[in-house]
C-alpha cells in the first residue's frame, strides 16, 4: 500500500506542503475514531519539539520550520506520531510515550518512538534513497 508521502512525491518545503501531506495521512489512515482533529502547521518551534497533540481537544500542531528539508515520509511519521496522542487521549490514556500511546502508534503507522533522533534517521534513509530532492 502507498504511503501518504509516497503519494505526495515531495519533500515537504513549506507550511502548505505540510498542510496538504496532513491531509493525505488522515485520508490515508482513514479517521474513524470520532471527530476528525484539527492539524494546523506552525512556525514556532522549540529545538526539541516537532509537534504538539491536544487530545481531549483533537487537534494537533506541527512545526515545520525544522522539518522544511526533510523528506515527506518523516514529516508524515511525526503527524502519525501526534495523531497516536489524540487517538491514546480518546481511549482514556493522558500519558505521553506509554504503551498505549505506542499501540497507536503502530495502529497509525508511526514508529512508536518519542526522539526526533529516530525521525532524522528516517529522513537520512529516504535522502539516501532518492525521495528527497536537493536544496535548491
Amino acid at each position: 500500500m502507498e504511503s501518504a508521502s509516497q503519494a505526495f512525491n515531495l519533500p515537504a518545503h513549506t507550511r502548505e506542503d505540510i498542510q496538504v501531506l496532513a491531509g493525505l495521512v488522515l485520508e490515508d489512515v482513514g479517521w474513524r475514531f470520532g471527530t476528525l482533529p484539527t492539524v494546523t502547521v506552525s512556525d514556532r518551534f522549540t529545538r526539541y519539539r516537532l509537534g504538539t497533540a491536544w487530545g481531549l481537544e483533537r487537534r494537533i500542531n506541527i512545526y515545520w520550520k525544522p522539518m522544511a528539508l526533510w523528506a515527506s515520509t518523516a514529516v508524515e511519521d511525526v503527524i502519525r506520531h501526534e495523531l497516536a496522542h489524540v487517538l491514546a487521549t480518546q481511549r482514556g490514556y493522558f500519558g505521553h510515550h506509554g504503551e498505549p500511546w505506542r499501540e497507536a502508534c503502530v495502529e497509525l503507522g508511526a514508529l512508536p518512538r518519542a526522539d526526533a533522533d529516530q525521525r532524522m534517521r528516517l529522513d537520512y534513509a529516504a535522502t539516501n534513497s532518492g525521495e528527497h530532492r536537493a536544496n535548491e
